[in-house]
């Protein structure tokens, strides 16, 4: 698929959220932050917080009835994700996160991040489908994670958009409202922008004006949740 082609992107024909993205809103959306983060030691006790935003995660996927395989799975691609996150930035808690990764901590395996893309084709190859846990990977993806893709930008950008695909096959609803036109960087705009902005005053105003009325209706608990976390 050529750089240049349009990304194809899901659109459901339903308004349901997936129980699991709507339980993972607001861990995506630190990700992104910290991700974008300058300086991740301005924030007091980020592996605690990062761990109290994990176990609500789990716990509001369980109370809203996940099962458990799609649970540890999607519990596999955030913890992935999020210590290649933290593991690749320059700040003083690294080896403190090293010694307790969200991976050792969840996953009882301390190389997710390799076996990220072995996970996501299980999940793909599963009958019936699993479009819920899924989109979790597909998130995940959108968020940053490269893994051992990271030398092989025009894959990952392929896989991503096959994901994209599968999920509009699927009839999912990855995004809270409706999918908009396609494009490559259409993606980016289904991400919880908005909790973003507020937590991260550094980018840049236009994309919030952009965003805001896609989240609408799941803005306000992404953002008290993300401001119980201190940032």
């Amino acid at each position: 698929m050529s750089d240049t082609q349009a990304t194809v992107v899901p659109r459901g024909t339903g308004s349901r959220t997936g129980k699991l993205a709507a339980a993972a809103g607001p861990m995506l959306s630190m990700i992104f932050v910290l991700r974008k983060s300058r300086d991740l030691d301005r924030h007091p006790d980020l592996h605690g917080k990062v761990v109290q935003a994990f176990e609500d995660f789990r716990r509001h996927a369980r109370d809203g009835g996940v099962p458990a395989g799609d649970l540890d799975d999607a519990s596999y691609a955030l913890a992935a994700t999020l210590d290649e996150t933290m593991l690749l930035a320059n700040w003083a808690g690294r080896d403190q996160w090293q010694a307790d990764s969200m991976a050792r901590r969840y996953c009882n395996n301390e190389f997710v991040g390799l076996g990220f893309y072995d996970k996501l084709a299980q999940v793909r190859r599963s009958v019936p489908a699993r479009a819920e846990t899924l989109e979790i990977f597909y998130y995940c993806l959108v968020a940053g994670f490269q893994g051992k893709l990271v030398e092989s930008p025009k894959e990952l950008a392929d896989l991503t958009d096959q994901l994209a695909r599968e999920l509009a096959s699927a009839d999912s609803t990855v995004s809270p409202t409706a999918y908009q036109k396609v494009g490559r960087l259409e993606p980016l705009r289904r991400f919880p922008w908005l909790a973003v902005v507020v937590t991260c005053v550094a980018l840049p105003f236009f994309v919030w004006f952009l965003t805001w009325s896609l989240l609408d209706r799941r803005a306000a608990h992404i953002v008290d949740t993300l401001r119980a976390y201190h940032f």
